[in-house]
């Protein structure tokens, strides 16, 4: 859970993480391969520039648990590469992910930074950039409240004008049989959050 949450210390939880850090132990030491042809594809670059925006955000607000989570989705991401093919050169994005992981796993970053050829230490080179254009999410879920309960959930493009996302919140089968052939009182759209639909009695 969130850091302020506090909790329980629970050995089970560690898991996860150990069977994460050896994944990526082993993209660096077992099928990163420089003399393949340099991977780059554009969902996988918007990925790595969503994950530092996501890390370095919620670093500051202590998500400790959702900034391991970004990272894992794009490692998940690059082990997708692999399917077709034993090894392959993922030199455009390793240098980043060891950076963003290295506050989490400090001896694990340093080890996987000198590996990839680096000689100064992974805390001396500044925290990667992002572009904010390649971070925009394409699309979100959003939440659709009927009198205050979620009662269904929509995913949209990341820029959809509020009139269509109230269109297509509308014409949700969850929402048409809550309103069962009414109007409703009022329509909230919170941009990018939620969207409330209130019907009353």
């Amino acid at each position: 859970g969130a850091y302020e949450e506090g909790g329980d210390w629970d050995d089970r939880g560690i898991q996860g993480v150990h069977r994460f850090l050896n994944r990526v132990w082993r993209l660096v030491t077992e099928y990163h391969d420089p003399s393949e042809p340099l991977l780059r594809k554009d969902p996988l670059d918007r990925r790595m520039h969503r994950t530092v925006k996501k890390v370095g955000e919620d670093i500051e607000r202590f998500h400790f648990n959702t900034a391991m989570s970004a990272m894992m989705e794009w490692v998940n991401d690059l082990y997708q590469e692999l399917v077709e093919r034993p090894k392959a050169n993922f030199e455009a994005y390793l240098g980043t992910l060891v950076r963003v992981l290295a506050p989490f796993a400090p001896h694990l970053g340093e080890e996987l930074w000198y590996r990839l050829g680096h000689t100064e230490s992974v805390f001396d080179v500044p925290w990667p950039s992002y572009d904010p254009d390649m971070a925009r999410e394409e699309e979100i879920e959003i939440p659709i409240q009927v009198d205050g309960k979620v009662r269904a959930r929509l995913r949209v493009s990341a820029d959809v004008s509020q009139e269509e996302l109230e269109k297509q919140v509308l014409s949700h089968p969850n929402v048409q049989r809550y309103l069962g052939g009414r109007p409703p009182k009022r329509v909230i759209v919170v941009p990018g959050r939620l969207v409330s639909v209130v019907i009353g009695k």
